[in-house]
């Protein structure tokens, strides 16, 4: 459960996962949450569901339609204004080389690199007014360690790109009093992968073969961390990144 005293900030804009969904999102529970959908992709677990069209900046949010590339967009503004950024969007595919397509290389950097590169250009100057706030980039652990279950080279290098990215926010955001974070979880089970990968143990058991405590993660494991990372108690913490992985990216 979030957190809900006043150390906690009070506006987000999140974009959830896709539908394969390794990485919860932050749900009501924060006082004045801002949500924001995507649309859904391919999963490296081979599940599908809709493909996206080339992300246009133009996420929905709450039933109605936002434009972030309208620079004079005031949705932040009129809402009480925007404080956290919550970059969890994502839509990758994998496979191994030298089979893995080119166009499956683009579509997987657009849908994980692109997409917080677009809601952080596009919030930046919501946080600028505000006098700071946080963006928050969930990358994964896959970012930090190569993974064979399954071959993933473009989704390694997105995430790589997003920890480092998110760095370079830190350093650009802090004269504005704006932080960047990132956190790289490790396979988390949440309700659509566990629907996915059904009664398959053998599945499951690869997946969680790489982490030291041998199992998923749940999804609170990682939203808390995103909900303290957003408050004023870590109001000293910028340009870091987070492995919430069971031990992942220690061997």
């Amino acid at each position: 459960m979030l957190a809900t005293s006043s150390k906690y900030r009070r506006s987000w804009l999140v974009h959830p996962r896709t539908t394969c969904g390794h990485h919860p999102t932050p749900r009501a529970g924060v006082s004045g949450h801002h949500t924001a959908t995507s649309r859904r992709g391919r999963c490296c677990h081979g599940s599908t569901a809709r493909r996206p069209s080339a992300f246009d900046g133009s996420p929905r949010t709450a039933g109605s339609s936002v434009p972030l590339k309208d620079r004079e967009s005031s949705h932040g503004d009129t809402r009480g204004g925007l404080d956290a950024v919550y970059n969890n969007a994502a839509m990758q595919r994998c496979g191994a080389m030298p089979d893995f397509s080119v166009e499956d290389w683009r579509a997987t950097e657009a849908g994980e690199l692109d997409i917080p590169f677009f809601v952080s250009k596009y919030t930046w100057p919501h946080l600028v007014r505000r006098g700071g706030g946080v963006i928050i980039n969930v990358a994964s652990e896959a970012g930090l360690i190569a993974g064979s279950t399954p071959p993933m080279v473009a989704h390694t290098a997105a995430n790589a790109g997003v920890i480092g990215m998110t760095r370079q926010l830190a350093l650009e955001g802090a004269p504005h009093n704006i932080r960047a974070v990132a956190i790289s979880p490790g396979p988390v089970l949440t309700p659509a992968s566990d629907r996915d990968l059904g009664d398959n143990q053998a599945a499951r058991d690869a997946i969680t073969s790489k982490t030291l405590l041998k199992r998923f993660a749940r999804p609170e494991e990682i939203v808390e961390l995103a909900a303290f990372l957003a408050s004023d108690r870590a109001s000293f913490i910028t340009g870091a990144n987070y492995p919430v992985d069971g031990g992942a990216s220690a061997w």
